[in-house]
């Protein structure tokens, strides 16, 4: 199954999560709460398997992944020592378009993809095209040089909207990046059942 590319305010709806995590999708979900369709308000009762299937979906598409994808993450944190839940959401915070995206570089993760494929950032020196790969303690990403003209404006706004992460040390003057160390539990989305993503996989 491919990438979702779908309007991302409707499947916030029928997950009941800010998927973008922008104020627009928040203003959304407190208008409309309810899941979209004519039968969006009808009360239906979930069953175990269904709430770990939908807790899935929505690591998945928060992330903007596809199914082999966060399978293969999955695998990946389930052989390494330590909580699994953790691993996994420490994996997926790796990301280099996710890093974009926390740091303020892009609006979304989707618009942190997008600098990624057309070669805007490079890591530790190298330019980079593909936003999949995980960074490692100390890694540096900036913003190409030949790029910058006409993406300061673009940057220096979404730079203004960073999440606080203290993990990362983030620089508007030279538009960089640096991985300082990778997230705490307490750190990241108290919202997420990772609990319930093991379970799902461990069937």
């Amino acid at each position: 199954m491919g990438r979702y590319t779908g309007p991302v305010g409707k499947i916030s709806r029928n997950l009941g999560v800010n998927l973008a995590e922008t104020p627009k999708i928040d203003a959304l979900l407190k208008r409309r709460p309810n899941p979209s369709g004519q039968h969006g308000a009808a009360r239906k009762k979930v069953s175990e398997y269904g709430q770990q299937l939908k807790e899935k979906q929505r690591l998945k598409l928060r992330y903007g992944l596809r199914e082999q994808q966060l399978r293969r993450y999955y695998e990946l944190a389930s052989r390494k020592k330590g909580n699994t839940g953790t691993i996994l959401l420490q994996t997926l915070e790796r990301r280099l378009d996710n890093l974009l995206f926390r740091a303020g570089f892009a609006a979304t993760r989707r618009q942190a993809r997008q600098l990624c494929a057309h070669g805007h950032v490079v890591v530790n020196g190298q330019r980079v095209t593909v936003a999949s790969i995980l960074l490692r303690e100390g890694d540096i990403v900036t913003v190409r040089e030949q790029s910058r003209p006409f993406l300061s404006q673009l940057l220096e706004v979404n730079v203004g909207n960073a999440v606080d992460s203290s993990w990362l040390t983030v620089s508007k003057e030279t538009l960089s990046v640096r991985l300082d160390r990778f997230p705490q539990r307490e750190e990241l989305d108290a919202s997420t059942r990772e609990q319930l993503i093991i379970e799902y996989y461990s069937r």
